[in-house]
């Protein structure tokens, strides 16, 4: 969520973005005091797993892993804070300049299954940003991406669209 055009979109709010383009999940949990903790927040909405999963060789269980891992390291440190976990979001290899590398589909929708069981167990909103990304064919539709794994403009405002609900927790 580094792009993310937070201040364009939420104005004011007291919101802080914390994340860095590139971060996988071990460089979030080497950092949590930087990237959480400091900031004593009553919400955290957690977008990672796209860029572990881009890694050769990296099991997608250890994805699964860390990424709870994260959760837990949060909910130990700040019992009060409201979790979400937004899914990860698909990708398009046919995307124009596609970015997806070796991500596929099939890895992110294993380990989104997976986190969507973890967050029902444990109280963490799970948002499904996928399905609200994809095309047809289940793809990261195009007119929401610019290189087949980043939003555009379009995406963002329908990223936005999404979690204000969760923001102002609207029905």
């Amino acid at each position: 969520m580094d792009w993310y055009p937070i201040d364009d979109i939420f104005g004011n709010m007291p919101i802080v973005k914390s994340g860095v383009a590139g971060y996988k999940t071990t460089d979030i949990l080497s950092r949590m005091d930087d990237m959480v903790y400091r900031y004593n927040p009553t919400q955290v909405y957690l977008l990672i797993g796209t860029n572990d999963l881009n890694v050769k060789g990296m099991n997608k269980d250890d994805v699964v892993k860390n990424i709870q891992k994260i959760f837990k390291e949060i909910k130990k440190h700040r019992k009060n804070t409201k979790l979400y976990f937004q899914s990860i979001y698909p990708i398009n290899k046919d995307a124009p300049n596609s970015s997806a590398q070796n991500r596929t589909n099939e890895n992110i929708k294993y380990v989104n299954l997976k986190m969507k069981s973890f967050c029902k167990e444990n109280n963490i909103v799970y948002i499904d940003m996928y399905d609200e990304l994809t095309d047809e064919d289940e793809n990261y539709a195009l007119k929401y991406n610019k290189d087949g794994l980043h939003p555009n403009d379009l995406g963002y405002a329908k990223i936005s669209q999404v979690l204000l609900k969760y923001i102002y927790n609207i029905d």
